[in-house]
């Protein structure tokens, strides 16, 4: 399976932003963004069981190694979930 390409580029509404809107828009911030339907396209799971998923991810984040599909993997199978 290949990985899904995100071919536009948006801006979150501010809400989301948390005040960086400004920030981001001119160039001085990025913001990006996985959802649950992200980890949807790599096992066949519920909204509930992809935000757990999610919850995962960010709980072990590291910012040396940053978010991938690989980090996402691996969190899907640590939830004891099979991928596609």
């Amino acid at each position: 399976m290949s990985d899904p390409v995100h071919t536009e580029q948006t801006t979150p509404p501010p809400d989301v932003l948390g005040g960086l809107e400004a920030e981001v828009q001119r160039g001085d911030a990025i913001v990006l963004v996985w959802n649950i339907q992200d980890v949807q396209t790599r096992a066949d799971l519920t909204d509930e069981q992809a935000r757990a998923v999610l919850a995962h991810v960010e709980r072990e984040h590291d910012p040396e190694v940053g978010l991938n599909w690989s980090r996402i993997d691996d969190a899907i199978r640590a939830h004891g979930f099979e991928l596609f």
